[in-house]
């Protein structure tokens, strides 16, 4: 359902029709053509063409331009805010946010609607720092033997360790397989 055409035809709306203009709309929101076609019982066909249309290519221009400026406004009255969220935060930390008088609005409803504010406008916290590490640490016998010495140093600098001598472990290699048997074993 809803191939377009493998004969290369091009249909061109000549009007928008109510239709056309709830498949503009929902593409300006982001839907996929696959759910307008299924929520409208049409074609992606019909989707595809309306959107390629010229008439449909200037509506789109016209509602993502309306979107936009939408987006603005918001992002201004938010920035407006701020300064009041700021206020709300210090009041807090001073013990003076109070339930606002004839509402239901708690000290801590003010102090999260605060934070929401500052958040949508880029300043928050980080909620998770991720790192990565990509070197390797290799010690040798030699650097864990001087790392030993310097430890046993600074123990008898410092009064932690007394009368105490380091004692040298025997570093064994592990067993040799031979015909996939380790080195004597029976089985």
């Amino acid at each position: 359902m809803g191939a377009l055409p493998k004969n290369n035809r091009i249909y061109e709306i000549q009007h928008l029709q109510e239709r056309h203009k709830e498949i503009l709309r929902r593409l300006t929101l982001g839907e996929s053509h696959k759910n307008i076609a299924q929520e409208l019982g049409i074609t992606r066909a019909v989707v595809t063409y309306t959107q390629n249309s010229e008439l449909g290519r200037e509506k789109l221009d016209e509602l993502q331009g309306g979107r936009d400026e939408t987006v603005k406004n918001i992002t201004g009255h938010i920035a407006e805010l701020q300064p009041k969220a700021m206020e709300i935060l210090e009041d807090a930390l001073n013990g003076k946010v109070t339930q606002v008088e004839g509402s239901n609005i708690t000290a801590n409803t003010q102090i999260k609607v605060a934070q929401d504010l500052l958040g949508r406008g880029g300043h928050v916290a980080p909620s998770r720092i991720l790192g990565k590490h990509e070197h390797e640490h290799k010690l040798t016998a030699s650097d864990i033997e001087k790392i030993k010495a310097l430890a046993y140093e600074r123990g008898q600098e410092n009064g932690q360790i007394a009368n105490a001598e380091i004692i040298e472990a025997e570093i064994l290699e592990p067993a040799r397989m031979e015909d996939g048997n380790a080195e004597g074993s029976d089985t």
